[in-house]
């Protein structure tokens, strides 16, 4: 399954997913730097400038791995879970 946060005003974005994956390999889903790329560019931002506030979301720290990496070790609940609370303000 696929979720989207749209955190910018007029954004949009599209999905598109292919993966194969055997004996127990892993795969990663890279959809959410496509749209936070459409959605820095939106605000006139770098995609740089875009992914650290999600780094620090998800790791508490502005040093890591890069985003799709930590989004791939994080897990896809969680890290909904940790960007949704930030966009709460909780």
């Amino acid at each position: 399954s696929t979720a989207i946060i749209h955190a910018a005003p007029k954004t949009t974005s599209s999905i598109f997913s292919k993966s194969i994956s055997k004996d127990a390999g892993r795969t990663s889903y890279r959809g959410l730097l496509e749209i936070a790329k459409g959605a820095a560019e939106s605000r006139g931002l770098k995609l740089g400038d875009a992914l650290q506030p999600i780094r620090r979301v998800l790791t508490g720290t502005t040093v890591s791995e890069p985003v799709n990496e930590l989004l791939a070790v994080v897990g896809r609940d969680e890290s909904l879970a940790r960007l949704e609370r930030a966009l709460a303000g909780r």
